[in-house]
């Protein structure tokens, strides 16, 4: 089957403190960056912030959870996530930035600041009816919460610990 529709991932995963969410925010800068360099007519661009928690997922950008579900054709369906049309990279990086401030931090000893959630932005791309733009397409851009080595986890609270399980 020929879908019109194109998605990527992108993953940060590594260490508590290594810098994912730093390397991801200076990545989402550049994408947001090139999206509206030269022409930016024929398309609609939106965008979303999901927040995973343990088994709960909330919207950083809305109200509310988030169901997290799976459709009969195998898609993922976020039933209450928010999309918000972006008029300029401006606006945009405002999004990313606000979405950012709300994710779940904790003190770890390896960070002051550390993200205890995964945090998945999703940037899609939909044509203008019209426009001769042909592709839709969905950036999910992924930064995993820290994993942590035994020597470092080994004064958690409970709570800390309970981050881990799903």
């Amino acid at each position: 089957r020929r879908d019109a529709r194109r998605a990527a991932a992108l993953f940060m995963f590594g260490q508590t403190g290594s810098g994912k969410t730093h390397t991801m925010s200076h990545l989402m800068a550049r994408v947001v960056a090139r999206l509206f360099e030269g022409e930016e007519g024929g398309r609609e661009i939106t965008f979303s912030y999901l927040e995973l928690l343990g088994k709960e997922a909330s919207d950083c950008l809305g109200d509310g959870s988030v169901k997290v579900g799976e459709l009969l054709d195998g898609s993922v369906c976020l039933k209450g996530l928010s999309e918000h049309k972006v008029r300029d990279a401006a606006h945009m990086m405002t999004l990313v930035e606000k979405a950012a401030a709300l994710r779940t931090t904790a003190s770890t000893a390896r960070n002051d600041a550390s993200s205890r959630s995964h945090g998945v932005g999703v940037v899609t791309v939909a044509p203008v009816a019209g426009s001769g733009c042909a592709v839709a397409g969905s950036l999910y851009v992924i930064d995993l919460a820290g994993s942590e080595r035994a020597a470092d986890s080994k004064n958690h609270d409970k709570a800390r610990l309970d981050e881990t399980k799903a």
